[in-house]
């Protein structure tokens, strides 16, 4: 579009647009002035796919992220009970351990300043003592005054210059002493402090309690027990995002859209999604029972499932006019890259030649950078894949496609794409795109380049995910933070116009074959 009929556009378009976004702004500062912080980061966030460039709403977004998980941390019950059992000691010695390893680890050793991690550390702290949960919980020991109390001490400590780590366990055993006064236990305090180091650093970096850090272990495995679902949160209710084939889920009919209303008898809480996923897993053998609302139906059904072993695949994929292959991946796990093999072998089995490809990306977060990696390399007879630099040794590395007999390379390959196209699943995309084997369609990618690591903790339970490393590709060219720009920009809505258009430009590119 172009001329006068682009002005016009611009002219009856944008304004409502820019209405539109204040009006969402404003929501979500209400949210947070209200200490919604879960709602307000889904605002937040849905502010930044318009525009990720924008300092003031990343800023804000990282905050409400901050306090959301400090608030889900502090709400934990069995997590707080193995830290008020942590003498002293212990506690240091957690703090040590995971400022050490954030030291030692983070991709950016500039960023990843003691100093700065220890007055993050405070103020944590202080934010812990204005969460609602948490004042509740101390307030009738150590009454109004107490808190506060606390609250001036740790003020004094506001400009102390921390150079080493044992002056840093030794300033932390100044505030537990002050926080102890008030019977707030050493352990609480030394999380939080933490965590604090952690969470300054970016939004991908935190502290796993244990129930998240065994999902982060499952979720690379593919394997668990349960009912074979995922779910996502849609105007803070509880949506089925998607359904793995031959679980129990998928055996009784339920399917994505349908809405969850109640496990086992118990409405759902928004505001704690890991502990609603939780409830759905459990032992072999074992039933639930959910209450759902299908998708457009308006009564809600009743219906028990038997937990089993459930494989988590990643890949879907289907022919398509006879001619086309479809490939979507949902994220990179351990089982990725043999999945897509063995659905490549299926397409290429087809009774007439395989003549295109498309690979859809949208919605993929990411995951493991090796099965992505692999994945990339079928569609690259040679080139660079991917940069990837950090302060660890290994973290530096060039990666190269190594592959002598690549996919046909003949055919027309599109790759779809979008706002929540991140990380390992932007590396695909940007390596296809950056050696020209691919023409890249949708929207602009979520700008995640970077890559975190699972961290087991030896002193504390639980672990640590932090970043590792940045990516770039063979252009040099960082992404992280404004996305992969697709060759041809299409806006998704019904009837899936990109899956459309990418449909289409395959047409094309046959009857040109044909003729």
């Amino acid at each position: 579009m172009s001329g006068p009929a682009a002005l016009l556009w611009i002219a009856l378009v944008l304004p409502g647009a820019r209405a539109q976004t204040v009006s969402l702004r404003e929501q979500a500062q209400a949210l947070e002035e209200k200490g919604r912080w879960f709602e307000a980061c889904g605002l937040y966030d849905e502010l930044l796919t318009k525009d990720r460039n924008d300092a003031v709403l990343r800023d804000a977004y990282r905050r409400c992220l901050r306090r959301f998980r400090q608030s889900r941390r502090l709400s934990d019950e069995s997590l707080q009970t193995v830290l008020n059992k942590l003498t002293p000691t212990k506690a240091a010695d957690l703090y040590g351990e995971i400022l050490g390893k954030v030291l030692s680890g983070y991709a950016e050793r500039e960023r990843a300043d003691l100093s700065t991690l220890v007055q993050q550390g405070l103020q944590e702290l202080r934010f812990a003592l204005d969460e609602h949960g948490f004042v509740q919980k101390y307030l009738a020991r150590a009454g109004r005054s107490g808190l506060d109390g606390l609250k001036n001490r740790l003020a004094r400590w506001e400009d102390e210059k921390v150079r080493d780590l044992a002056r840093a366990k030794l300033l932390l055993g100044e505030i537990m002493q002050a926080a102890w006064q008030i019977r707030i236990a050493p352990g609480v305090v030394a999380l939080e402090c933490a965590c604090g180091a952690c969470n300054s650093l970016d939004e991908y970096s935190l502290y796993l309690a244990p129930s998240r850090y065994t999902q982060a272990e499952t979720a690379r495995r593919a394997k668990y027990v349960g009912i074979g679902i995922e779910l996502t949160i849609a105007n803070q209710k509880y949506e089925i995002a998607r359904v793995y084939r031959k679980g129990p889920a998928a055996l009784a009919g339920l399917a994505k859209g349908d809405r969850v209303l109640r496990i086992d008898g118990q409405a759902l809480d928004p505001m704690a999604p890991d502990v609603v996923m939780e409830r759905l897993r459990g032992e072999a053998g074992t039933f639930v029972e959910l209450e759902f609302l299908p998708h457009g139906a308006l009564m809600a059904q009743t219906i028990r499932l038997e937990r089993q072993e459930v494989l988590a695949l990643s890949v879907d994929y289907e022919p398509w006019g006879g001619y086309f292959g479809y490939l979507h991946i949902h994220n990179f796990q351990d089982s990725t890259l043999q999945e897509v093999k063995s659905a490549l072998d299926e397409l290429r089995a087809m009774p007439m030649p395989l003549q295109g490809l498309i690979i859809d990306l949208r919605g993929n977060p990411g995951g493991l950078l090796k099965p992505a990696l692999g994945v990339a390399e079928l569609f690259l007879p040679e080139g660079v894949i991917v940069h990837t630099y950090g302060q660890v040794r290994k973290a530096n590395q060039v990666y190269l496609s190594q592959n002598k007999t690549p996919f046909p390379l003949s055919v027309p390959l599109l790759v779809l794409v979008d706002g929540e196209t991140a990380s390992a699943a932007e590396v695909v995309a940007g390596a296809l795109k950056d050696n020209r084997q691919a023409l890249l369609i949708g929207q602009p990618t979520y700008g995640k380049g970077s890559i975190q690591g699972t961290i087991a903790l030896e002193k504390a339970p639980g672990g640590l995910r932090l970043t590792v490393a940045k990516f770039s590709f063979s252009s040099r060219v960082t992404f992280n933070g404004r996305g992969l720009l697709p060759d041809r920009v299409i806006e998704d809505g019904e009837n899936d116009p990109v899956r459309k258009y990418a449909e289409e430009i395959l047409k094309q590119s046959r009857s040109m074959m044909v003729q």
